[in-house]
């Protein structure tokens, strides 16, 4: 009795022994699970799930794994990193594949596009507009000094060399992308049909503290562009030349700053700080455009009549692309308004008084063309 069971212990424990040798090797075998990356040092990683999408003209929609990225021809680059006195802080290799390399992959063509839109999985979303889009390589990276991307940084980072550390966005996890022929926002496809002036449009609004400041004030997008029909996207103009297209979901939850420094600004406290516009000069969508006069000054040659100095109202409706009348109406803030013909506007100004109001004067023509609070001028 004691010798069968000494006999059947000892299957159960050979029995045993076997699986967990079983169990050994196959754990170590090559199944699929773990691959070789053939393009980075022979290192072992991880099968990824990790996707990126790609839009192209909101109807075309492509999806492709880090994986398969990393199985298209590939690009090393240096990055330099630099301080606000071009000082270089921080230098590293990333590698990673260019967008154009990834469009032919898809029949698609870069120089096709006009500008792209960057979105990372925290919301985080950013214009790379359409001379960068042309001119500088777009690469995205999925190694960083050597090294895989970290979790906040996956699936892909991208970098453009030479460009403001702004458009290196991590965690990208879609690129939106509109082509030349259906660009929805750009200024030369759409025609101004109505310019509003800044400085009387806030005068309507009352200013609260942004984000607990109380050397800032601002204005609400929500209120601020409450009478007007926006358009799915709109598009920013900084006085420095800086242009920006802004969703319309994300624009109309944020602020306009009237006071402070860099202002009119386009700010939000959850807005992260590279989609922040300073010194707009003009904001324009769905053919109604905003004009700061103050900025403005900073842009356009003065024009002088008598002892006042502003904007030429010919060059200013020419420069936004204003659609062309016979007649324009001029209308103030309290509804006061005069016509004037196509020839006129190019004998007339509009300006900023002492006392902060917005002005028009026409050479040459009576007294009443002359608009206190000018609110608004578009074609009749």
């Amino acid at each position: 009795m004691k010798k069968s069971k000494l006999i059947g212990f000892l299957v159960i424990l050979l029995v045993l022994v076997g699986a967990g040798l079983i169990y050994f090797f196959n754990s170590n075998k090559d199944d699929g699970d773990n691959v070789i990356d053939n393009n980075s040092s022979n290192s072992i990683s991880t099968v990824s799930n990790d996707k990126i999408t790609l839009i192209w003209d909101s109807d075309t929609k492509f999806e492709i794994s880090v994986d398969e990225i990393k199985d298209l021809s590939y690009v090393v680059k240096e990055i330099k990193r630099t301080n606000d006195d071009e000082e270089i802080i921080d230098q590293y290799p990333i590698k990673g594949v260019t967008l154009k390399d990834l469009l032919l992959n898809f029949d698609k063509k870069i120089e096709d596009l006009d500008y792209i839109r960057l979105t990372a999985g925290d919301g985080y979303s950013l214009e790379v507009p359409n001379h960068i889009v042309h001119n500088k390589d777009l690469i995205l990276a999925y190694e960083i000094d050597n090294m895989p991307l970290k979790e906040n940084t996956k699936p892909i980072r991208v970098f453009i060399p030479e460009e403001e550390a702004m458009y290196w966005v991590r965690n990208l996890v879609e690129i939106s992308m509109v082509a030349l022929k259906t660009n929805i926002s750009s200024q030369n496809n759409n025609k101004a049909e109505k310019i509003i002036f800044f400085e009387s449009l806030i005068k309507n609004f009352n200013a609260v503290e942004y984000d607990g400041n109380s050397d800032q004030k601002a204005i609400k997008t929500s209120d601020l562009f409450n009478d007007i029909e926006l358009s799915e996207s709109i598009y920013l103009l900084a006085v420095d030349g800086f242009e920006k297209n802004e969703e319309f979901k994300t624009f109309i939850e944020q602020y306009i700053l009237t006071e402070g420094v860099n202002t009119p600004a386009y700010r939000g406290p959850d807005l992260p700080r590279g989609m922040h516009v300073r010194d707009l000069v003009w904001v324009f969508s769905n053919k109604t455009g905003i004009f700061s006069v103050n900025r403005g000054l900073e842009i356009f040659d003065a024009h002088k009549i008598n002892d006042d100095s502003g904007i030429n109202l010919l060059e200013l409706t020419k420069r936004f692309n204003m659609k062309t009348s016979e007649t324009y109406l001029l209308e103030a803030s309290d509804g006061y308004s005069v016509q004037v013909t196509h020839e006129d506007l190019e004998k007339g100004i509009v300006y900023i008084r002492r006392n902060g109001e917005v002005y028009s004067l026409f050479e040459d023509l009576p007294k009443n063309t002359s608009v206190k609070n000018l609110l608004f001028i578009t074609p009749n």
